[in-house]
């Protein structure tokens, strides 16, 4: 009789052991999920950023183009990274590093492409 009750007690722990397991997998998912939660969007925004250098480079680089200084990439870059999933990043960095946002955005408006 012992060893039946022994065989239910043990399989009972392992249930229970399992269960538990299963519960903190659980806990864990649902935590890197929502630390993980603006990753994509700041991957795509420093992609975008990248390829928007490419493109002021190349433009830079090229003896015709006249109006090098002056091409909207500086104004599209502004609207990327004000784009809502920009400006979360933006304001993820600053209360992480302990800064305020910024008063006034009229200085961060120009690029300098030098």
């Amino acid at each position: 009789m012992e060893d039946n009750e022994s065989i239910i007690f043990r399989s009972g722990l392992t249930m229970s052991g399992i269960v538990l397991l299963a519960l903190l997998s659980m806990i864990s998912s649902v935590f890197i999920a929502e630390s993980s939660k603006g990753d994509a969007a700041a991957i795509n925004l420093a992609g975008s950023l990248r390829m928007q250098s490419y493109r002021i480079a190349t433009r830079l680089q090229q003896p015709n183009s006249a109006d090098a200084y002056h091409s909207p990439s500086g104004r599209t870059r502004n609207r990327r990274v004000r784009a809502p999933a920009g400006s979360t990043l933006a304001d993820r960095r600053n209360l992480a590093c302990g800064k305020r946002p910024p008063e006034s955005d009229a200085q961060s408006d120009q690029f300098i492409l030098a």
